[in-house]
């Protein structure tokens, strides 16, 4: 067998070297800034650092190192600790010890507090205005839009409109032949305005611009204001036939939580008159404009008990099948309304 020879490592040479030591001369704020990261110089940046030391808190009996008013220094370093723990501060020194921690920590808390009711804020107006986007999503019609400014209803109606709702109904383009000019277009804005408590209103305008027809509308349509009863402030008290040319309508009241079941022009007038709950079909044409004009006439026929039963001359019973139909007088002829 051959034998394998290995080859020896060179010999290196180490040299220790010393440590050198230095006596330090620092003043007590200059080993305060030197352990808060910018290092002795302090016109100097952090360099991608911390600024200022996270608070430490204590490892035994309760006492706090770091920064901050109320908070001690690093043993050897206490010379200023009487100087700033009642939140006094010194020429040259941190910035961040001119309030006592427990002033920084309330004052951080309801920073923290207002920031958030700041955000839930805006998150609630931007999902309502994302939700707010009409028929389709790709039309105004079916949208919110802001009412009418107070300084111009002032002006012209003497009141304020701030608690009621605008919606566009629909809006078209119309157009009719000039002698010279041929045909000319222009564009038509339904406008439905209402407060949620039994008052409403709608209007039609007609202008060359559809932002000039939403306006007009508007603006007539708080002109036409008018009022429903509300039987127990979320329907109508009575079911409603009607036909107006060749649409047919019914309407009628519904429980509770029912919610509003109707196509989408008539829901917009419905939510802002106010009725939650009511079920309302159409038949015949289902033209939008014949549609409105027959709920609005349809509406007129709402009734109150108390109309009811000055009109028929018998008491008005409400029977609850919940109740084993129980019958309960609501309203009797030449009385009050129950």
């Amino acid at each position: 067998m051959s034998a394998i020879k290995i080859a020896a490592a060179p010999w290196r040479r180490l040299s220790a070297t010393a440590p050198v030591q230095r006596v330090t001369n620092f003043s007590g704020d200059q080993l305060w800034w030197a352990i808060r990261k910018p290092g002795l110089d302090q016109n100097k940046n952090a360099g991608g650092r911390r600024t200022i030391l996270v608070q430490r808190v204590d490892f035994w009996e309760e006492s706090k190192y770091g920064h901050g008013g109320s908070a001690k220094l690093w043993p050897g370093l206490s010379g200023d600790h009487d100087s700033f723990k009642d939140g006094l501060a010194e020429e040259g020194t941190p910035l961040d010890r001119e309030l006592p921690v427990h002033v920084q920590e309330k004052e951080n808390q309801d920073q923290v507090f207002s920031s958030v009711d700041d955000f839930l804020t805006w998150t609630r107006e931007y999902w309502l205005n994302r939700l707010n986007r009409g028929y389709t999503g790709k039309s105004i019609a079916g949208m919110y839009i802001p009412t009418i400014s107070p300084k111009d209803a002032q002006r012209e109606f003497g009141r304020t409109f701030d608690d009621f709702k605008v919606s566009i109904l629909e809006i078209g383009r119309v157009g009719y032949m000039a002698p010279k000019a041929g045909r000319i277009y222009s564009a038509r804005a339904t406008v439905v305005v209402g407060n949620g408590k039994g008052i409403y209103g709608v209007a039609t305008a007609q202008e060359p611009l559809a932002t000039s027809a939403i306006i007009s509308a508007r603006r007539q349509a708080f002109k036409n204001l008018q009022s429903i009863h509300l039987h127990e402030g979320r329907t109508i008290s009575n079911e409603v036939f009607f036909n107006f040319h060749k649409t047919y309508m019914s309407l009628r009241p519904q429980p509770k939580g029912f919610g509003i079941r109707a196509n989408r022009y008539l829901k917009r007038i419905l939510d802002v008159a106010g009725i939650k709950d009511i079920h309302c079909h159409v038949k015949g044409s289902r033209a939008v404009l014949p549609q409105i004009n027959c709920l609005l006439r349809a509406l007129h026929e709402v009734e109150s008990p108390y109309e009811q039963a000055s009109r028929t001359g018998y008491s008005v019973v409400k029977i609850d099948p919940q109740k084993c139909d129980k019958p309960e007088i609501i309203a009797s002829p030449n009385k009050d309304w129950i």
